[in-house]
């Protein structure tokens, strides 16, 4: 690597770093609820309100004890949900969730999740998703945080907290299935309002049918106004024979990967969050077709 190139990364990397420790300082100096050094510290808050937004999927606002308080989440950051459930053993319940709203909005989070039908066979399925759309406004939620193990700084950079380093990367290829959009949402927003981030983004998502896709609108309106930094692709399992879908068909496998998702060698960080058996299924594809950085939601 020449001296020249050697002080350009120089410059970008503190740069990137300078910007994260500023928007760290600035959160600091702003009233901030979560703890990074107490995550499991409990917070007893309000719903304001929890509403259909797509098909069986919900959006509810979570009050934060004071309207100038923010979370302080960082970028790639997530909650814990505690509940009580009724008729399952043992009932008290955590589930994780990713805030889909700006992180310097003071006042509120909001979070998107995905209701269940209930399943006489298998009443655990699904139990915590009816928990949470049972919930009113002005009733309370048990929640905890920060929890996650990448955040992201800005420009392609990530503090990986497993590894101890920063690393950039060029290139994010998400994949994502059902609610697991919520982490890939948060992360393409801060990516796409910025614009001296210059980071491309591809995200492939999965869900059973078209109405099943949330924020479909919105994720197709970052496509058309950031064309050079966001690519996105959507795959139905289940198109009916009289829908008209021009979009991919069938599970995310190894030829779609392979079809839209730059090679190894190009740096590419591989971020997936779904269903289980889509995590294990894609994480292993990206490992075998020799993606070294992968992370899993």
């Amino acid at each position: 690597m020449s001296r020249t190139v050697k002080v350009v990364t120089t410059v970008v990397v503190t740069s990137s770093i300078i910007g994260y420790l500023l928007w760290k300082y600035f959160s600091k100096k702003q009233k901030v609820l979560f703890d990074s050094k107490n995550p499991t510290n409990k917070h007893v808050l309000l719903v304001e309100k929890n509403q259909e937004i797509a098909h069986n999927v919900m959006r509810m606002r979570i009050l934060l004890p004071d309207k100038n308080i923010i979370s302080g989440l960082e970028p790639g950051q997530h909650i814990s949900i505690q509940g009580i459930l009724e008729n399952i053993k043992p009932n008290l319940r955590v589930r994780f969730y990713t805030p889909v709203t700006n992180l310097k909005t003071p006042g509120y989070i909001d979070i998107i999740y995905k209701i269940y039908p209930e399943d006489s066979e298998n009443l655990k399925l699904g139990a915590f998703s009816r928990y949470l759309a049972s919930k009113d406004t002005g009733d309370q939620l048990v929640v905890s945080g920060p929890f996650g193990f990448i955040t992201y700084l800005s420009n392609g950079f990530f503090n990986i907290k497993t590894q101890k380093k920063i690393v950039k990367f060029s290139e994010l290829a998400m994949i994502a299935g059902g609610s697991g959009i919520t982490p890939m949402y948060q992360l393409i927003k801060c990516i796409l309002f910025d614009n001296n981030d210059k980071t491309k983004i591809t995200l492939l998502y999965s869900n059973k049918k078209s109405q099943d896709i949330i924020h479909r609108e919105k994720l197709e309106e970052f496509e058309k106004e950031y064309p050079d930094k966001f690519h996105l692709v959507n795959t139905l399992t289940r198109v009916s024979s009289t829908e008209e879908w021009n979009g991919e068909r069938g599970r995310i496998n190894e030829s779609m990967i392979k079809k839209y998702i730059s090679p190894p060698e190009k740096n590419v960080f591989v971020l997936i969050c779904g269903p289980k058996e889509m995590c294990s299924s894609v994480k292993e594809i990206s490992s075998n077709l020799g993606y070294k950085n992968i992370y899993c939601f």
